[in-house]
């Protein structure tokens, strides 16, 4: 039986596995993802921003894409994610969006920013995330709100209050 360092590694160097095909198939960029449950790996998936043109199809959120339509749920409590790359903002949200509990991760995007700086379309990831936290009418990109009253009409009528008890 193997170790829990063992299987850890495993699944890392799976991750990293998939990374290289993302990057040598023209998928997108060298980032892979697995899901795992109980020491088995219940999802994975790679970059696919360049052949999806989806800004979106980072490996993290491929793999979370994946694993839930596999399983037929939103949530994956109690699974773990082992990522080549420290996940970006948007990685992360998805993560605990859907109720992962734990982050391995190889390289840091430190550590890859000279890789992608001067590429057309590049996002700064600290920039991101220092924006966002910002309220939403101080961010880089303007917002305006635009007929709230309508629109929480929906809300009321197909997802009723919930009672704090």
């Amino acid at each position: 039986m193997a170790t829990e360092e063992a299987l850890k590694l495993h699944f890392m160097r799976r991750a990293i596995e998939l990374s290289r095909r993302a990057a040598a198939t023209g998928d997108g960029e060298a980032f892979g993802s697995v899901i795992v449950r109980d020491d088995k790996i219940i999802g994975e998936g790679w970059n696919h921003i360049k052949v999806r043109h989806d800004p979106t199809a980072h490996g993290e959120v491929e793999a979370i894409r994946n694993t839930c339509s596999a399983l037929k749920t939103l949530h994956l409590t109690g699974a773990e994610i082992y990522t080549n790359c420290e996940p970006c903002i948007m990685c992360a949200a998805v993560i605990q969006y859907a109720g992962i509990v734990k982050i391995y991760y190889g390289t840091t995007t430190d550590d890859i920013s000279p890789h992608f700086e001067d590429e057309a379309g590049c996002v700064d990831v600290k920039a991101v995330a220092d924006d966002l936290r910002k309220a939403t009418n101080q961010r880089r990109i303007p917002a305006e709100q635009l007929l709230p009253g309508e629109a929480i009409k929906v809300f009321d009528e197909f997802h009723p209050k919930k009672t704090k008890s």
